[in-house]
């Protein structure tokens, strides 16, 4: 009985670390674009912006996805 409440414990623990670890880089993406938006208006040049910004997506979005998918394995197009 003891054994299935540590295993429960630390299934909760692993669960929240990594929803802290998800929430953490969803905020550093969200603050990444919001300084690449702000920086590409104050140049006021939009096709700079777009493509600095589809890069810049492209960049910060690959590790969401790979922790989302499990590895990078299974974020290969088919």
């Amino acid at each position: 009985m003891r054994l299935h409440g540590i295993s429960t414990f630390a299934k909760r623990l692993a669960d929240t670390l990594h929803l802290l670890l998800l929430h953490h880089r969803v905020q550093y993406f969200v603050i990444l674009s919001a300084w690449a938006l702000h920086s590409a208006w104050s140049r006021r040049c939009l096709l700079y912006t777009n493509q600095h910004l589809h890069d810049m997506m492209r960049i910060m979005a690959r590790p969401l996805i790979i922790s989302l998918a499990g590895s990078e394995k299974d974020t290969e197009p088919c």
